[in-house]
């Protein structure tokens, strides 16, 4: 997923330095699942993420998708994860796209 952003420059590296154009990269989640069981799960991506991009990431977890979709629609939010009906709302209001999608057999 992260080589994806890389590689279409939708997160920008520099050939020369190895950095990100970006200082912080927020990332929403809608809670599916119940906030106690989410956290560590996000705070372990958050983790991951500042590791391999070397930039400061924070985790989002609001209480619903509207919050998310506004988010990204004001700029407050980079990236997130949600199901197909909110992001199909998020696309008609931001022009956002899927970049990676769960597939179950």
């Amino acid at each position: 997923g992260i080589q994806y952003l890389i590689e279409n420059n939708i997160i920008k590296v520099s050939s020369d330095s190895k950095s990100v154009d970006i200082d912080t990269l927020t990332i929403g989640f809608i809670p599916v699942e119940k906030a106690d069981e989410l956290t560590p799960k996000a705070q372990a991506l958050e983790q991951f993420l500042e590791q391999k991009l070397g930039v400061d990431v924070e985790i989002v977890v609001p209480t619903n998708y509207e919050t998310i979709i506004e988010g990204m629609r004001f700029g407050h939010i980079d990236a997130a994860f949600m199901g197909t009906g909110p992001a199909w709302i998020t696309h008609q209001r931001t022009g956002a796209e899927a970049i990676m999608a769960e597939l179950v057999k």
